[in-house]
This record gives C-alpha cells, structure tokens and sequence, in this order.
C-alpha cells in the first residue's frame, strides 16, 4: 500500500457533486501488509512490514501459528513467491503440523480475506491522505 498525499484534500461528497480530488500527489513510500484469518473466530492478525520477502513472512507466520501451538494449522496462500522461499519451506518441515495449501493460479483468493481487505480500502485508505508510511500503518492499524 502507498502513503499517498494528494496535494489539495478532498472535497466532501455531496447530494450535488460526487467526489473530487487533484490527480496529483506526492508518494511517501509504501507498506506491505500480511493478514491471517482465523475461521473458526472470525479474527483477523495484520502486520504491515517494509518489505514482503520470506523473512517477513516467516516472521509473520511464526506469530501467527503460534497461539494454536500443538494443533494442526492450514493455512491457505495465494502463489506468491514469498511463500515458498528456502526459509519458509525449511521451516514448514520442521513444523509438520503446519500444512500450507495453495489457491489455484489466477483463481481469487479466500472470499473471507478479500472482504476484509476491502473493508480496510474502502473505509481507511481510499480516501485518505497520508503524510508518511507512518501515518498510514497507524490508519491501518485503526
């Protein structure tokens, strides 16, 4: 996700005029979020990292499945290469009750997961200012 600042703010949306903002803004960087869906609870753990590489991922996945520790875990990816880096996949051997199963290519991923991240869009990103990567994750975090 981008920390976007639009030069001028957003004019509010009105039963006369729709939405309007400047096409230009100045870009303060990015975050990356990693977001795993518990079914069973409905609950959501996020974490944004300045990078999506295997290292963050297994540090996100490691918090992750550790709460349900002695207990089989599936988790269920999209093909991103992170996921199957030599680290992750060192670690998923020596973690057997943790199985990973892949969506199938071009399909969507979980339905569930999507909504959320729309939500998130919709209700704090897309319309937000953001002076700095900062300001962001804690909009996210929110």
């Amino acid at each position: 996700m981008q920390a976007l600042d639009r030069t001028q703010p957003l004019l509010p949306i009105t039963f006369e005029a729709t939405e309007q903002r400047t096409h230009d803004y100045v870009r303060h960087g990015i975050t990356n979020l990693f977001a795993a869906l518990n079914v069973g609870t409905g609950e959501v753990l996020g974490e944004c990292t300045p990078a999506r590489d295997g290292a963050y991922f297994l540090a996100f996945l490691k918090k992750a499945v550790k709460p349900h520790q002695g207990k089989d875990v599936h988790v269920v990816l999209d093909n991103l290469s992170t996921h199957t880096t030599p680290e992750v996949m060192a670690w998923l051997e020596a973690n057997p009750r943790v199985r990973f199963h892949f969506t199938p290519k071009g399909s969507s991923w979980i339905n569930q997961i999507e909504t959320w991240f729309g939500i998130i869009t919709r209700q704090s990103i897309r319309r937000g200012t953001f002076s700095s990567v900062k300001v962001l994750i804690a909009q996210i975090r929110d």
